[in-house]
């Protein structure tokens, strides 16, 4: 079984949280004795025993440390996901982490309901927590980095800087693709153009490229306006499509980050 523990120490003897207690009490019906894998959601992992188990808690002895880089794919996908409605979101951010993303920034666009852009700002702990969970699902020692809600305008517009001189935006600071349902060519032919100077599609970086990292943008219900493919473009990044087919929101994002690690990445 394997338990979220968020300050996992190098050795002794650790009581779990309520909730995962509860989690591997009556769902995993752990016993004493029963071995558990331990992970922090920032790269530590650690094997240990289960020692003691009462009615409301069970210590767990740690036996070894280790680090699992080999889920982590060499490519670090930055995912900005254009608020979604409910579930759906949760949805992305869950699949997401499965698929290897190491960071996900929420969006709000021209086309993000304005109902619902203030409380979809609030839910960020949730967020965070659907990603350690999803992580702890797959096997990943690492849960993505969840970044506050931004607005789509302010991600793509130059800061000030020292004097008053502007500063790159956080667009500039990396490579990055638009998903567009209105142009760009497909993602086949614009990773072989322009970014297979990453990895060599196995998950491997190519010489000089260790750390390198990818922002895929994917837009909420209705996609991203005209506008805003046109500033994405302005800041360096590429448009692409994802097929002749109009794709539901969730889907396009799945697809995305799939499709960039199978061509750049760790999958396939």
């Amino acid at each position: 079984m394997r338990l979220y523990c968020p300050d996992l120490p190098d050795s002794g003897t650790i009581e779990l949280r309520p909730e995962e207690f509860n989690y591997a009490k009556n769902v995993l019906r752990a016993k004493p004795m029963d071995e558990v894998l331990l992970f922090d959601a920032r790269g530590k992992e650690a094997r240990g025993i289960i020692t003691r188990l009462d009615r409301d808690r069970f210590s767990i002895q740690i036996k070894e440390i280790s680090k699992n880089a080999g889920k982590e794919s060499a490519l670090g996908i930055r995912l900005l996901q254009g608020i979604l409605k409910g579930q759906k979101m949760d949805f992305v951010i869950q699949k997401a982490t499965e698929l290897g993303v190491s960071e996900i920034r929420p969006l709000i666009t021209g086309r993000t309901q304005v109902d619902i852009r203030m409380r979809e700002t609030r839910k960020l702990e949730r967020w965070r927590k659907i990603g350690v969970e999803a992580a702890r699902q797959c096997g990943r020692a690492v849960a993505p980095v969840m970044k506050e809600p931004m607005a789509f305008t302010d991600f793509f517009s130059p800061g000030p800087g020292p004097g008053g001189a502007g500063e790159p935006s956080e667009a500039q600071k990396g490579p990055g693709i638009i998903f567009w349902e209105k142009g760009g060519p497909g993602l086949k032919e614009l990773a072989k153009k322009r970014f297979f100077d990453f990895c060599d599609g196995q998950g491997s970086p190519v010489e000089g490229a260790e750390g390198r990292y990818i922002y895929l943008a994917v837009g909420p219900e209705g996609g991203f306006s005209e506008e805003e493919a046109a500033q994405a473009s302005g800041n360096g990044f590429y448009l692409a499509s994802l097929g002749p087919r109009i794709l539901r929101a969730e889907t396009a994002a799945i697809m995305a980050v799939g499709l960039v690690q199978f061509l750049l990445g760790d999958m396939g």
